[in-house]
């Protein structure tokens, strides 16, 4: 009785207990097992690498570290643990000579390199920006943007660029239509950047269009075919020269897993040092002559033929200025002004020389009597030279030329009276020297020989071009 009754007094008082979840041997295999941390899979992985795989790992980490970024991920999930060592040596095998393969995006600047013109002259060159007598029509291949800088009796004065090639953006490489769409056509648009307004009504003082056309461009029908087997030729080098890259890698990966000092191994490697392999590597490093060659060769081959292509040319310059695109701060200048130049130039003595000319019409129409305008004859010539290089980007250029203007009418005595800027005759110095890929800065120093108004007086004028197309290295 006494223990049935605690046990009936214990039960009102106290609520019956939760009963414990029962746990049965299949519960307990289908709990979840945590993943292990990105840190402890690394851990795992290293502890599973032998002593010379370990060694490639370091050499790896210390000398290409996107290298060992990008593919350590895969390894993990591999559990590749040959990959220390195999990615080492193709990237001591790549530092001697740049990997180009048939489905990396560097075939596709080979293309560019061969399709793109030689770099086309500022498209900022006209009125203060000209740093060239004789500036070429070769047209941007897509796009651009430029500055030019220039001292003038006014001040320094800044004037921005943007060009597009509307022909060119989007076109096949490797194609004729290509090579046409890249040379053809491309249009600038210049303001000023520097924040100066016009002293009346406070608007932008100065904006410019200008079109350039190669008219050359579309029938260079003997050029295309060459750019066709050059590129037919390409990819055969291109072959070629992944199998040599191949054999080199797999042969500098049995040097390095067998080298005393793995890393010494592989600086010596990159470096060429012959006595450093032999001490760190314990056998001579492979010869790469053949694979260097073969690398130059198709360089140089691509740019001959860019060169080639570019030897002449034949197009229209045309501009339109509203505002005075000299800064020159007289009103007299001030007005719509067009300018229509048929431009040619061909290579003469050698292929670093080139003759460049221009000539056609000015028409100038006055802001303050737009009824009188002026007409002038304009034209220039220049001789355009070109240092020795395989790459048309790299190369530091220099241009000395005159330019000028003859009024079409009979010219007023007083020269308060002219309208415009109908006659002079201008020296023209410039250089242009490549800075970084696809870029070029241009220093431009124009000394006035003659001139009707009296006015004009010597410029410093600065420019800088970027262009989007990469260079070949």
């Amino acid at each position: 009785m006494w223990p049935s009754l605690w046990l009936s007094v214990a039960s009102a008082q106290d609520p019956a207990p939760t009963p414990a979840p029962e746990v049965t041997v299949e519960s307990a295999a289908e709990a979840p097992t945590p993943e292990p941390s990105a840190m402890d899979r690394a851990r795992a992985w290293q502890n599973g690498l032998t002593d010379v795989q370990r060694r490639c790992w370091v050499a790896l980490t210390s000398l290409f570290p996107e290298s060992a970024r990008d593919g350590v991920s895969d390894a993990l999930d591999l559990g590749d643990s040959t990959f220390p060592c195999r990615t080492l040596a193709n990237d001591v095998a790549h530092a001697v000579v740049p990997p180009t393969t048939q489905q990396d995006p560097a075939l596709d600047q080979y293309r560019e390199f061969l399709l793109r013109p030689r770099n086309p002259s500022s498209a900022s060159s006209t009125g203060i920006g000209q740093v060239e007598a004789a500036p070429s029509v070769t047209p941007q291949s897509a796009a651009g943007a430029g500055v030019a800088l220039t001292g003038t009796a006014e001040g320094a004065r800044a004037i921005g660029v943007l060009t597009i090639n509307p022909l060119g953006l989007g076109s096949p490489t490797g194609t004729r239509a290509g090579l046409a769409a890249w040379r053809t056509l491309d249009v600038s648009l210049l303001v000023p950047v520097d924040g100066q307004t016009n002293e009346v009504d406070t608007t932008v003082d100065y904006a410019g269009v200008r079109v350039r056309a190669n008219l050359l461009a579309p029938f260079d029908s003997k050029g295309a075919e060459t750019v066709d087997a050059a590129l037919k030729e390409l990819k055969t080098t291109i072959t070629s020269r992944n199998a040599l890259l191949g054999a080199e890698a797999d042969e500098w990966e049995a040097i390095l897993m067998a080298a005393p000092d793995t890393l010494g191994c592989a600086r010596a490697g990159m470096s060429g040092d012959e006595q450093q392999a032999a001490l760190s590597c314990g056998q001579a490093r492979p010869d790469t002559h053949e694979l260097v060659e073969q690398y130059e060769r198709t360089h140089a081959a691509l740019a001959d033929v860019s060169s080639k292509l570019e030897d002449d040319y034949l197009g229209l310059d045309l501009r339109y200025d509203h505002g005075d695109p000299t800064f020159s701060g007289d009103a007299a200048r001030e007005g719509d002004t067009l300018v229509g130049l048929v431009a040619l130039g061909a290579r003469a003595w050698k292929r670093s020389t080139q003759i460049r000319a221009n000539g056609g019409m000015y028409y100038f129409s006055p802001a303050s009597s737009p009824d009188e305008p002026a007409f002038a004859a304009q034209g220039a010539v220049s001789l355009h030279l070109a240092s020795a290089s395989d790459d048309p980007a790299r190369a530091i250029e220099a241009d000395l030329g005159l330019q000028g203007r003859v009024g079409l009418a009979k010219l007023p005595t007083d020269p308060a009276d002219l309208v415009g800027d109908p006659q002079f005759l201008d020296l023209v110095l410039g250089a242009s020297i490549p800075t970084a890929t696809g870029t070029r800065v241009a220093v431009g120093y124009r000394l006035p020989l003659s001139s009707a108004t009296g006015t004009r007086t010597p410029t410093l004028t600065i420019t800088g071009d970027w262009s989007l197309l990469p260079s070949l290295r």
